[in-house]
């Protein structure tokens, strides 16, 4: 199944580009999607996930049309 992937700020260079579309299996992870979109790099420490506009967790399930989306962890002052 196909879902849309996209990367903010240094994420987008970490992996190269902003956005992909990825073909997974239906019930994978969002971890899994990760997984397949980065080639197996490390996830940064205190990277946020998005499902369809919602923060989840990186187990959250997925379905067929959704959007995933990677934050980099937060900073600020």
């Amino acid at each position: 199944m196909l879902v849309k992937v996209k990367f903010f700020a240094s994420l987008a260079d970490y992996i190269g580009k902003p956005e992909m579309d990825i073909d997974i299996s239906e019930g994978a992870t969002i971890q899994s999607v990760w997984e397949l979109a980065s080639s197996n790099k490390p996830i940064p420490e205190g990277s946020l996930c998005a499902l369809n506009h919602s923060h989840v967790l990186f187990s959250e399930q997925i379905k067929k049309g959704d959007e995933i989306a990677f934050f980099p962890p937060m900073t600020g002052g």
